[in-house]
């Protein structure tokens, strides 16, 4: 899969690729997509795991990394942060443009029966408009010189990190709450038996 989607990509971006020019350089590429997509999807997945919000404003700044990787050979978080750079001063812009084309998507996938026929079928057409928006975007910004550092690498690897995070400390933060609603009224209701024994007559116990 991994190797036809690197094929679909460049072909995308050089028309004057045949088919067998897009596989033989998708099958070069192949572990680099693998990679970039691996990453793509843990930093995105998590951003929605953060409230969902997070997860919108990723998937557009990195919309753009697969064309980065075919068209400007830059590979993993720099393919993503060159993206980024892209989209820098265009979010809404491209935001709107993206929810158009990933609305048409869904609209097409939930045809009963062959949805999902129409949805590989229509995946070339939203690949080619996703990649005219990078160039509209790369020819307003130009070829932008940009080299990401090792620390903002590693800051997106962790804010990723922090969505998988967040499940785990909610389900930890539940139990700990459903564990102290019982433990609090069990001391109530020692208090209030203390309370009780102390008010009783002192004759009461002769």
């Amino acid at each position: 899969m991994s190797w036809g989607l690197a094929a679909v990509v460049f072909a995308v971006t050089d028309e004057s690729l045949g088919i067998r020019d897009s596989l033989a350089l998708g099958w070069q590429k192949v572990g680099a997509f693998i990679w970039f997509f691996s990453i793509a999807g843990y930093i995105i997945f998590g951003g929605f795991l953060l409230l969902i919000v997070p997860g919108v404003i990723f998937l557009v700044w990195f919309a753009f990394g697969q064309f980065i990787l075919a068209r400007e050979d830059l590979r993993g978080m720099d393919a993503l942060l060159k993206s980024k750079e892209y989209v820098r001063g265009y979010w809404p812009d491209v935001f709107l443009r993206l929810f158009l084309i990933w609305i048409a998507s869904g609209v097409v996938g939930i045809v009963p029966c062959i949805g999902i026929l129409f949805t590989v079928a229509f995946m070339p057409f939203m690949m080619i408009f996703i990649f005219l928006i990078y160039e509209d975007l790369k020819a307003a910004k130009g070829d932008i010189a940009y080299h990401s550092s090792t620390g903002e690498k590693f800051k997106w690897i962790g804010a990723g990190t922090l969505g998988y995070l967040i499940i785990p400390a909610f389900i930890l933060l539940l139990l700990g709450v459903s564990l102290s609603i019982p433990l609090l009224l069990l001391k109530g209701l020692l208090n209030q038996t203390a309370r009780e024994m102390i008010m009783i007559p002192a004759q009461f116990w002769k």
